[in-house]
This record gives C-alpha cells, structure tokens and sequence, in this order.
C-alpha cells in the first residue's frame, strides 16, 4: 500500500492493532554509510533488515505509543546487514487502539541526518522553545494584572497566552500527562480555553460589549469536556473534538474583525500588531487543520504555536511601550516639579529679602526711636526741674494751710513726673548704646 498507513480500532477491528511492512530496497554498488529515516513513526515497531533487527519497541506494546521526538526515527544501517541489489525492509508495527507509518527514506545518513533534524526542530525543538518564552511572558502579564486588578484585558491575555503555552508544552512533551480518552478530551479542552479567552480578549480591546456572544464562548469552553466525555461514550470522541476545534477558529474570526477595527481607529503599532497576531495565527490555525486532515504527513510540523512568536513580539512592544511612556511622563513631571521648586525657591528668596530689609527699616526706626526718646526726656527734665524750683519758691513765701497742702500734692506729683523722666531716659541711653 501507498505510505502513510494509518489504522485506528473501531467494532469491526477491535484492538490490540497489528500490521507488518514490506519493503524492497534496490541498493546499487557497495551500500556504505547508509541511514533508513521515519518522520511519522506512531507505533512500537520492531525494523528488519534482510532479517537483522535495528530498530526495536515491541517490549512492551500496552504502554502509550511514541509522542513527539519518539516518532521521528533515524537509523544506521550496519553494512553487514546489506547488501547490492535487492534488500528486504520488514517493519511489524503494534498500537492498542492506533498505528501510524509514514513513508520511508533510504539515502547516505548525512542527507537523512539533515532531514531529521529539520524535523525535529519544527516539530518538537521549536514549539518547546516558543512556548517557554510565552509562558513566562504570560505569567509577567499576570504579574501585572495581579497589581491592578482593575486591569481586566490583562488578566485575559495573560491566562490565555499561559494556556496556550501549556497546550504547546503538552503536545511535545515526550511523555502524555494523561492516558487513554483522558488525553484528547482535555487536550482539546485546553486548546478551547485559551482559544475562547484570547477571542473575548479582543472583542473587549476593540470595545465590544457583546454579552451573549461572550457567554457563548465561555459556554463553549465550560462544556467541553463534559460534551466529549459523552461523545466518548457514544463513540464519536473525533468528531466531538473536530466540532469544538472548527467552532474556536469560527471564534477566532470574529476576534480578528475586531482587532481589525480597533486597529483602523488606533493606527499605531501596538494595534497593527495585534492585527498581524490575530491574522496569522487564524491562517496557521486553518492551515494546521488541512494538513491534519487532508495531507499526506502523519506527523506534520503545526504552525499554530509558532503564531505566538508574534503574540511575545506584540507583549514585549507593548511592555517596552509603556515603559518608554511612563519614563517619559515620570520626566515630565520631574521637569514641571523641579521648575514649581526653582519658582518657589525664588519667591522665598524674594520673600526673604523683603523680610530683611523690612528688619533693617524696624531696627533703624527703633534706633532712631531711641535716640529721640533720649532727646526728649533729656529735653523734657528741664522744665521739670524748672516747676520744682519754682514750687520751692512759692512755699517760702508762707502760704495759707489749703494752698500748702495743695502745693506739697503738685510737688510730689512732679516728682513723680520727674522719676518716669529718668527712668525713660535711661532706658532710652541702653536702647541707643
């Protein structure tokens, strides 16, 4: 038969699965430094060579079949075990309930050994590396959001980019997290969760306030494994699972409007950007959905995680973005504030020396207060002492009894008067110096 081979058990074939190749390799001159490679081997299989094994996974067959690296195989054929001419490639390949072989290449091994690791890269090394990056991209986006919870957008994004990083990771790693139809039910529903929150991401950017159409979406994604579970039970788990897929990227569409039109309004980078991530990963998305149904690769390299290469570039703009803005504005206001500053300092220092020469006025005008308080109490004693002379005079004259008391009152008034005039004076004389 035509390579790639796939069988799968149903009530006509129950599992265990097993089927044997046959190959025949017309091999011309001595066969030197030759390599058998499989891109899509999804079964245990044991690989002959003209009846020599080289290849060898039969030990245990009840055990989960190969996953990401595992089904990429390139072997070295002993030379012992060729020879000129015809040489027979039996393959006998086991799966419980699914087997795969995708076709095979004979060539010089460093020929193969390019293919293969072209291969390995797409299919495994690259999404590994991709999805690290926007794992940890994710969680710097929660981190934010967690500071500011009233930050929504950021809450959805970063869950949804965090999703879609696991869903990457889980698809390659070389050992499943779950067994039997516990793998593709929550595999698809991981990739509806964070398809369906990316999607109300966008439609929330763009402005849309479409409750129902969210409330569908969380719907779609709430009941997923409970709707494939049941389709499980009935036998229909695939296409349970292609319904829900064709259902996120239906989802996807209209997220993509979106953006789109919120891109047209904004016209900048941030926005072209997203467009552009939103754009291609809806392509990548159909494009992985052809080949895994109508192409002719059992092991096809998928596309769909390296869309998220443009989901780190637009995060990272947008970090760098509002950093560059916020440092930009902390300038601003470190500019105005220090401008507040020299203006207040130099109204103080007008207020100052305002208040200085306010001082020297007062200190000059209570010196010259002083100097003419000394003056005039100095002035004012002479006819104190002159009315005392004179009431020395009047009482040697003999006065009548009224008319002495009354001038003994007068004199001790001026005398008095006359103290107070000494006491200014010389207070007056300790304020001048």
């Amino acid at each position: 038969m035509t390579l790639p081979d796939e069988q799968v058990a149903d009530a006509a074939r129950p599992g265990p699965l097993r089927a044997i190749y046959h190959v025949q390799a017309e091999l011309e001159g001595p066969p030197r430094g030759l390599g058998l490679y499989l891109p899509g081997l999804v079964a245990h299989a044991r690989i002959r060579i003209n009846g020599h094994a080289v290849f060898d996974t039969l030990g245990d067959p009840a055990r989960p079949l190969p996953r990401s690296a595992d089904r990429i195989q390139l072997l070295r054929l002993p030379v012992e075990f060729l020879r000129s001419g015809s040489n027979d490639i039996e393959i006998e390949a086991i799966g419980q309930r699914y087997l795969s072989l995708s076709p095979i290449w004979i060539d010089e091994l460093g020929a193969l050994q390019r293919r293969y690791d072209e291969r390995l890269l797409g299919a495994v090394i690259g999404p590994a590396i991709v999805a690290t990056v926007m794992g940890c991209m994710a969680l710097s986006v929660l981190l934010l959001w967690l500071r500011r919870p009233s930050q929504t957008l950021q809450g959805y994004f970063g869950a949804g980019a965090l999703l879609w990083a696991l869903h990457s990771a889980w698809t390659v790693l070389p050992y499943p997290l779950l067994t039997g139809v516990h793998l593709p039910v929550w595999w698809t529903t991981l990739y509806v969760a964070f398809v369906v929150l990316l999607v109300i991401f966008c439609i929330r950017l763009a402005g849309w306030r479409w409750r129902r159409f969210e409330q569908t979406l969380w719907a779609l994604a709430l009941s997923a494994p409970v709707g494939l579970y049941a389709a499980a039970e009935a036998g229909r788990l695939a296409d349970a699972a292609e319904a829900w897929r064709l259902a996120c990227i239906a989802s996807v569409c209209v997220g993509v409007a979106a953006v789109s039109m919120y891109a047209w309004r904004r016209r900048d980078a941030a926005s072209a950007l997203l467009v552009a991530s939103g754009a291609v990963s809806l392509a990548f998305g159909v494009r992985d959905w052809e080949v895994a149904h109508l192409g002719s690769d059992n092991n096809p390299v998928f596309l769909t995680p390296y869309a998220a290469v443009l989901f780190i570039a637009l995060v990272a703009w947008m970090l760098i973005d509002g950093f560059v803005k916020a440092t930009e504005a902390l300038e601003r206001a470190n500019g105005e504030l220090e401008e507040r500053v020299a203006r207040k300092s130099e109204a103080l220092r007008g207020a100052l020396e305002e208040m200085r020469t306010a001082r020297d006025i007062a200190l000059d005008a209570d010196r010259a207060k002083s100097r003419f308080l000394a003056a005039a109490s100095h002035d004012l004693r002479q006819p104190v002492h002159a009315i005392g002379m004179y009431l020395a005079s009047i009482a040697r004259a003999g006065l009548p009894p009224a008319a002495a008391e009354t001038l003994s009152r007068i004199g001790a008034s001026l005398g008095a008067l006359g103290a107070m005039f000494d006491a200014l004076l010389d207070i007056s004389r300790m304020d001048a110096g």
